[in-house]
């Protein structure tokens, strides 16, 4: 993907998002499941490919809500989504920024890490 193509992309899941404040207090099991699909729709709808459709959803919802992985062998790169996006929002890859506005380009540098594509430095 190009960077214009990923920042369309992180457009998308931008208005996917039921909001864009970071509140990790778990919630409801049932909303985050219905938010993670809608998330994979998609993604699978632009063309992204598993395993990064699901480590980019499970990250976003897990970093959005507190919500773990749907699939247990992907933990370690959900968490490391958490991390980009921790370090995106917060400048530190450790620090989960709890009313935190989550921004496009927030998940522009998601979609980056996990696409493993170069996203330049001017969106």
């Amino acid at each position: 993907m190009t960077p214009t193509e990923i920042r369309t992309l992180a457009r998308v899941l931008g208005a996917v998002r039921p909001s864009r404040t970071v509140a990790p207090t778990g919630g409801d099991p049932a909303a985050a499941r219905a938010l993670a699909d809608r998330l994979d729709t998609v993604l699978e709808t632009a063309g992204v490919e598993q395993p990064a459709v699901a480590i980019i959803a499970d990250s976003l919802v897990a970093f959005l809500l507190g919500w773990s992985t749907r699939y247990g062998n992907l933990g370690n790169e959900v968490e490391r989504g958490v991390g980009v996006l921790c370090l995106a929002v917060s400048g530190r890859p450790d620090l989960l920024p709890g009313g935190a506005t989550l921004t496009d380009e927030h998940l522009a540098q998601l979609l980056s890490w996990a696409l493993l594509e170069e996203l330049d430095e001017t969106p």
